[in-house]
């Protein structure tokens, strides 16, 4: 699984590599051929959103209502508003505002489940 394995080196390269998560990626790449939902799932970070933009993604476009980011492997996140409602702009390139790129839901499997549907399971392939 090339993600596995990206996902693994980012991590080792960061400053302060986090230990726990490299080896929970090395049993996943152990016990799976395929990233599953569940698995991407288990990969998930919350992250404050200052700590996201200064170690992860210095130039990612949040929205102004952010307050924390759910990391996962690969790069991909999910936005927690200070509502307590899940974000996620599918096509970022996009208009912002077009409806159809958007997810907003206070429910994360629900989110999670269209992301890993719309631009997760696609970009694995």
């Amino acid at each position: 699984m090339k993600i596995v394995i990206d996902e693994i080196i980012k991590e080792k390269l960061r400053l302060r590599p986090n230990k726990l998560y490299i080896m929970q990626l090395q049993k996943l790449m152990d016990k799976e051929d395929e990233l599953s939902l569940e698995s991407f799932r288990d990969t998930g970070k919350y992250i404050p959103v200052m700590v996201y933009k200064s170690d992860y993604n210095k130039v990612a476009r949040l929205h102004p209502d952010c307050v924390h980011v759910i990391r996962y492997i690969g790069g991909f996140f999910i936005e927690v508003l200070n509502n307590g409602n899940f974000y996620v702009n599918l096509h970022d390139h996009e208009d912002m505002a077009k409806p159809s790129t958007l997810i907003s839901n206070s429910n994360l499997n629900s989110v999670e489940d269209r992301y890993w549907k719309e631009k997760v399971q696609p970009s694995l392939k």
